[in-house]
């Protein structure tokens, strides 16, 4: 598991690579890695993941790609509900 001190930078990696996902066939596993972090950092909103985002780097124009990542992450969970598989690094 990744030291506390990192999971915000790792949050953001992972938030802004399945952002540029967006039309790309990588991104169904950005999504579920997002999940994962999502979940283990206990961030329940848009707006929990974005206040964590704008302590390490945000632009405004990130917004509305990162709102589309969160709805399309309720969708997922809606599909996988009771599907664990392991986050591998």
């Amino acid at each position: 598991m990744l030291a506390c001190e990192h999971r915000e930078r790792f949050l953001w990696v992972v938030s802004t690579g399945a952002m540029a996902a967006e039309d790309e066939e990588e991104r169904e596993w950005s999504v579920r890695v997002f999940r994962r972090v999502v979940d283990g950092m206990g961030l329940g909103s848009w707006v929990d993941v974005r206040r964590v985002l704008e302590g390490v780097l945000w632009m405004e124009g990130l917004d509305g790609p990162g709102k589309r990542l969160w709805v399309e992450l309720g969708e997922d969970v809606v599909i996988n509900v009771g599907i664990e598989e392991p986050l591998l690094f």
